[in-house]
C-alpha cells in the first residue's frame, strides 16, 4: 500500500511546489519572495532545486536553450546552501557540449561558477580535477574549476601547496596537449605567488602562450608580489554579498527595488573574478582556441539570454538583439 499522506504533509508539498513554480518563470522579474521562501525550507527544497536543474539540462540538450529561469536561481541557492548532493546535476549542466552551458547560465559561467563549484564539491577529492582535465567541456567552465581550487584555499579546505601541486600537474599535461585550460591555470598559478611555478609557466610561453590572456611581464609581476599578492587574491575572490542584493545588480532582473537583506544565517557569498590589473584579450588562433569559442560576456548592463529584449520587441533577448 502507498504510504498515507497527511493533510499537513500534503500542504507542505504543495507549498514547496509553489515556491518552485514561482522560481521557474520565463520572464526577468527577480522572485524575491520565492528565494526567501526557499531559504526557509532549505533541507526540504534541495531535491526540488536539483530537479529544476536536471529538467533544464534535458531541455537545453534537446532544444538548444531553456525557456524558464528556475535552474538559474536554483543553482545560486544550492551554492548558498553548500548542497553537495547537487554536484552531479550541476556538473551535467555545465558539461553540455559547445556553448550550451552559456545557454543555460549566461554570465554565471564566467562570473560565479567557480564559487558555486567550490561550495558544492563536498569531499569529492577529484571532482574539480576531473572537470579541469576534461577537454570535452567548454574551456570557460574548466577555468572556473581552476578558480574553485582557489576558493578551497581561502576556505581552508586545501593548502596553497596542495593546489599548486595539482595545478602544475594539470598545466604540464595541458602544455603537452596544447589544451585550452592552460591559460587559466597560468593566471591562477601566478596569483598564488609561488616562484617554483615559474619554470613550468615559462615552458607554457615557449609553447605559444604569449601576449594573449597574460604576458610574461604580468606573470612575473604577480609572482614577485609574493605573499602580499596572494593575500590580495584571496581577499578579492569572494566578498560577502546577500544573494538577492547581488542579483539586483543584474539589470535585466526587476522587482527587487524594495528588498531589505534578511537575517539569513547562511551568510551567502557571491564570487567576483579577481582584478588582475588589466584587460587580457582572448587566446589567439595559434595556441588553444578558435575565434568561434570566444567568451560570452555582458559589458556593463547584464541581460539574461532568456530575458525580454530591452529593445521593446517583446521577444527574448537571445532571439532578438542577443542573437548570434
Amino acid at each position: 500500500m502507498d504510504p498515507v499522506v497527511t493533510s499537513t504533509e500534503s500542504s507542505r508539498l504543495n507549498e514547496l511546489e509553489a515556491i518552485i513554480a514561482d522560481l521557474n518563470q520565463p520572464h526577468g522579474e527577480l522572485p524575491v519572495e520565492a528565494i526567501e521562501a526557499a531559504r526557509q525550507h532549505r533541507d526540504a527544497i534541495i531535491p526540488y532545486l536539483i530537479r529544476l536543474i536536471e529538467d533544464a539540462t534535458r531541455e537545453c540538450r534537446i532544444e538548444g536553450d531553456v525557456e524558464a529561469n528556475g535552474h538559474f536561481y536554483a543553482t545560486f541557492l544550492l551554492g548558498e546552501f553548500k548542497a553537495s548532493e547537487a554536484w552531479s546535476a550541476v556538473v551535467e549542466a555545465i558539461s553540455l557540449p559547445d556553448d550550451l552551458p552559456f545557454e543555460m547560465y549566461g554570465d554565471m559561467i564566467t562570473e560565479d561558477m567557480g564559487y558555486i563549484l567550490a561550495s558544492i564539491v563536498g569531499d569529492r577529492r577529484r571532482g574539480l580535477d576531473d572537470l579541469i582535465a576534461n577537454p570535452q567541456i567548454n574551456p570557460y567552465v574548466r577555468w572556473q574549476a581552476v578558480d574553485a581550487m582557489l576558493y578551497q584555499i581561502r576556505d581552508g579546505i586545501e593548502t596553497r601547496e596542495s593546489v599548486l601541486e595539482r595545478l602544475t600537474d594539470h598545466l604540464r599535461w595541458a602544455i603537452e596537449s596544447r589544451d585550452a585550460v592552460a591559460e587559466g591555470i597560468v593566471v591562477r598559478l601566478a596569483e598564488l605567488g609561488v616562484k617554483a611555478a615559474l619554470p613550468l609557466i615559462e615552458k607554457a610561453f615557449e609553447k605559444g602562450l604569449d601576449n594573449n590572456v597574460v604576458s610574461r611581464a604580468c606573470v612575473q609581476e604577480l609572482i614577485d608580489r609574493g605573499e602580499e599578492g596572494f593575500q590580495e587574491t584571496m581577499a578579492n575572490l569572494c566578498p560577502p554579498h546577500d544573494l538577492i542584493a547581488y542579483l539586483r545588480t543584474w539589470d535585466s532582473l526587476t522587482g527587487a527595488d524594495d528588498y531589505e537583506p534578511s537575517s539569513f544565517d547562511g551568510n551567502p557569498t557571491i564570487s567576483f573574478e579577481p582584478d588582475l590589473g588589466g584587460d587580457f584579450p582572448d587566446l589567439g588562433d595559434d595556441f588553444f582556441m578558435t575565434d568561434d569559442q570566444a567568451t560570452i560576456r555582458n559589458a556593463g548592463t547584464k541581460i539574461g539570454r532568456n530575458d525580454t529584449c530591452p529593445c521593446g520587441s517583446g521577444m527574448k533577448y537571445k532571439k532578438c538583439c542577443g542573437k548570434k
